[in-house]
């Protein structure tokens, strides 16, 4: 888990709606992204504001590297994200991410590229043990599943969710972004138990998905695309 001041930072961020953030010294510049309003990159020497819309996102197929650009006609901003720790030169602080931000105004010739270190920002409430009690409003019953209620645990710090589907144990890897969480393939056991259908299409639910999530008061709430809502419990 990060330090006190990093986690500090973070929750302000999300209270600000923001998604990634990033920034970097010699120039000094900051780099604030909302992936559904815009893009605000700020530089105290070298550069005025610039704001865009969200950046068209692009994924390489060679290499784990995440860009992000968005024109206006003020001028454009492409943002690229490289998977690796960096340091703070100022603060000291370790982030999850290399960012290098290419920035220039319609008028300029050329960009100025800027480095520096990011990460996205995760709601650290989610980094705990959720009990699943409702899918698209019908509540779920104890009784027919032979362990209990399906459970999900994430350990934010190496990006893991283990639980369970309320008969097999299952294990997989997950990246939260701002608003949404993208699982990898589940790994489960092999037990076999009475109502083997709702393991399958749970599991189908969360497998190689991105689904946005929201928190408040105790509860978690898993969306799909097609407005398939799941509904959890933090356990005691």
């Amino acid at each position: 888990m990060q330090n006190t001041d990093a986690v500090m930072r973070m929750q302000e961020k999300m209270k600000q709606g923001i998604d990634f953030y990033a920034s970097g010294s010699e120039p000094s510049w900051s780099l604030d992204i909302d992936f559904d309003k815009f893009m605000r990159f700020k530089s105290l020497t070298a550069l005025p504001e610039l704001n865009t819309a969200p950046g068209r996102e692009a994924k390489a197929q060679d290499a784990d590297v995440t860009s992000y650009r968005a024109r206006t006609e003020e001028g454009m901003l492409i943002v690229t994200v490289f998977k690796g720790p960096c340091e703070d030169i100022l603060s000291g602080e370790t982030f999850p991410l290399k960012v290098r931000v290419d920035a220039k105004y319609t008028a300029d010739a050329d960009y100025m590229q800027f480095e520096g270190c990011g990460r996205y920002v995760v709601d650290y409430r989610l980094n705990d043990i959720w009990v699943l009690t409702t899918i698209n409003h019908q509540p779920l019953n104890r009784d027919d599943f032979a362990k209990g209620l399906p459970v999900v645990e994430f350990h934010l710090t190496d990006k893991r969710v283990s639980g369970s589907t309320g008969c097999n144990r299952i294990t997989g890897r997950f990246e939260a972004r701002g608003k949404t969480i993208t699982f990898g393939q589940m790994a489960t056991t092999r037990m076999a138990c009475p109502n083997m259908a709702f393991e399958q299409d749970f599991l189908k639910a969360i497998s190689r998905k991105t689904l946005n999530y929201a928190l408040d008061k105790g509860k978690l709430m898993l969306t799909d695309d097609e407005n398939t809502m799941m509904e959890f419990k933090k356990t005691d």
